[in-house]
């Protein structure tokens, strides 16, 4: 039996597990490569949203401009339907350059799909409170499926009032030190 002949169902199974096993916080867009291969992987990868709701997004940067992330992020969310989104943004420690935040449409896109937040990581430079409350707070009116949501911020162990920012007071923030990783 060929590849070619196995159904969406399996291939999107094997997929999920090629992602898994190789890329679990979806850093190197694997499902993106898989995808690409042929007409038939294609068709499975997107028949199978559950293959799109890992989204890893880099701070922006001369080295990490704006568009292709907004496309990128447009094209996870739009492929993964109504699944429950794990999003992981974070910046890069290894560059010494200027990083910022998102772009206005980077926000709107993360913004409009918060009721599909299920986790959160936010790793690095964003966790500055000037950057981190603009961020959460429009966006804590509608996050009742958010399950887990990590902030860290690199090199001090700096605390942040979260409970201003979410309205709901079950949330578990770990804000520690970390260095590397």
């Amino acid at each position: 039996m060929g590849v070619e002949r196995l159904s969406f169902d399996i291939l999107g199974s094997i997929f999920a597990e090629v992602c898994e096993a190789t890329d679990p916080k979806g850093k190197q867009h694997i499902i993106i490569r898989l995808s690409s291969a042929c007409s038939t992987w294609r068709k499975a990868a997107l028949a199978y949203p559950m293959l799109w709701f890992n989204i890893y997004l880099p701070l922006l940067s001369d080295i990490n401009p704006a568009d292709p992330r907004e496309r990128l992020l447009a094209m996870y969310i739009e492929r993964s339907g109504i699944t429950p989104l794990s999003i992981m943004i974070r910046n890069n420690p290894r560059n010494t350059r200027r990083q910022i935040p998102f772009t206005s449409s980077i926000y709107t896109l993360l913004h409009a799909n918060t009721h599909r937040w299920q986790k959160l990581d936010i790793i690095g430079s964003l966790v500055i409170p000037v950057y981190l409350c603009p961020f959460l707070s429009p966006a804590s009116r509608d996050m009742d499926m958010l399950q887990s949501l990590k902030s860290v911020r690199n090199y001090t162990s700096e605390s942040v009032p979260i409970r201003f920012m979410l309205p709901w007071a079950s949330v578990f923030c770990d804000w520690r030190s970390y260095i590397g990783s």
